[in-house]
């Protein structure tokens, strides 16, 4: 993954990688598929008296980012929309995803050459 574009929903994200970088794009719902995806695998091989502490201690993150990362080295551009930026989830399950995305996509940011933020159809260059 060379360059990482992020905002938030109906932000223009997909329109701008779709005019700027042509190929090898992942978009954004097949992302959080993804990281939804081995999250779920990860936690599920955890004994669940120590779930709480290994989303906690950045374990399960880890664990995740290791699984994905051959699959984002497929891609150029991957589309990482924001999450979380709300309501704090009632559901334990819903609380850790956000806790594993957010670390997931923090050290995606510092590993890639360029992040890209586009808000309101406007790109604005954070790295790179």
């Amino acid at each position: 993954m060379k360059v990482m574009i992020t905002g938030g929903a109906y932000q223009g994200k997909a329109s701008y990688a779709k005019e700027n970088y042509k190929d090898s794009i992942l978009f954004g719902g097949e992302f959080v598929k993804l990281i939804k995806g081995e999250t779920e695998k990860a936690a599920a091989s955890a004994e669940s008296e120590k779930q709480g502490e290994l989303y906690k201690n950045g374990v399960l993150a880890e664990k995740v980012l290791d699984s994905i990362e051959l699959k984002l080295s497929e891609y150029n551009v991957v589309i990482v929309p924001e999450v979380g930026c709300g309501l704090v989830p009632l559901d334990f399950d819903e609380r850790q995803f956000l806790e594993v995305y957010g670390r997931v996509t923090e050290k995606l940011g510092r590993a890639t050459k360029t992040v890209i933020r586009v808000v309101c159809g406007c790109p604005v260059k954070i790295k790179g």
